[in-house]
């Protein structure tokens, strides 16, 4: 019932979207978004029938670890800016001993779904840190959607498959 329910919220969701903002999405796009927020909103409250790692990861605390040596670490994020309609990304690069290196942010014009936000965000890390010339490097994301994508192996014909298939 709780599927059924997410659905025709978004539904409703998507129907505002394009009649206030004229933005459109595809039915699988709607359907993808309401299973996410909904396996995302279980797993905060560790409900039952969310994914385990979604329920462990709402039960960790978030402490910054360093890379070992002589490793880096890039930590990414990325939001959107409803009033601007922008969404934006930011990247922090640091050092084996947590030394702050460099950061970086960037705005883009339009909005898109927080999943494709920051599978883009991973995509331009990958790209600044490479042409900093750096090797090795760790990255450090909160989006659980992204870094499991990337870790699969699956094949995924969507907007934000592509996104994930150019970052590996």
């Amino acid at each position: 019932m709780d599927k059924i329910a997410m659905v025709l919220w978004g539904i409703w969701r998507a129907r505002n979207e394009k009649l206030w903002n004229r933005i459109s999405n595809t039915a699988h796009q709607v359907v993808d978004s309401a299973m996410q927020l909904l396996s995302d909103w279980k797993g905060v409250r560790g409900i039952e029938g969310s994914n385990e790692a979604n329920r462990q990861q709402s039960n960790q605390s978030y402490t910054w670890k360093k890379p070992q040596a002589p490793t880096f670490k890039c930590n990414v994020d990325a939001t959107l800016h409803n009033e601007s309609r922008n969404t934006g990304m930011g990247m922090v690069l640091r050092d084996s001993m947590g030394s702050f290196i460099s950061a970086r942010t960037n705005a883009i014009p339009g909005l898109v779904e927080i999943k494709e936000a920051e599978a883009m965000a991973f995509k331009e890390a990958l790209s600044w840190v490479d042409d900093m010339g750096i090797q090795e490097v760790t990255f450090g994301s909160d989006s659980k959607v992204v870094i499991d994508a990337f870790n699969s192996r699956r094949e995924d014909d969507s907007e934000f498959g592509i996104l994930i298939s150019a970052c590996r």
